[in-house]
């Protein structure tokens, strides 16, 4: 069956917030927790070089490590970075990526 709408787009199942720590408080509330307070009810997860997780959300190390589907990816890496970010998320299969990124 081939899709014919957006839906996929603007109703993401899960979300992964690329380089998101308790360290960068400003980058947790503005892509993560507030996606959540907006009424986002699909999964969350962070992505991060950091073993433990932010909050409550599952921290994985690349987001090809991530189980399961990622619909959409949001980048708050340093742009030298952004390169490989995007290419896990097309091995990951990720449809859609925000880059929200400097430098």
């Amino acid at each position: 069956m081939t899709e014919t709408t957006l839906d996929w787009l603007f109703h993401p199942r899960s979300i992964a917030v690329v380089g998101v720590t308790d360290r960068k408080p400003h980058i947790k509330e503005l892509f993560l927790n507030s996606q959540r307070n907006m009424g986002f009810a699909g999964q969350l997860y962070t992505v991060s070089n950091r073993k433990e997780a932010v909050s409550d959300y599952p921290n994985y190390a690349r987001v090809c490590d991530i189980p399961g589907p990622v619909d959409h990816v949001i980048l708050a890496v340093p742009a030298a970075q952004v390169r490989k970010v995007l290419e896990d998320c097309a091995t990951k299969g990720v449809r859609s990526v925000h880059a929200f990124t400097s430098g």
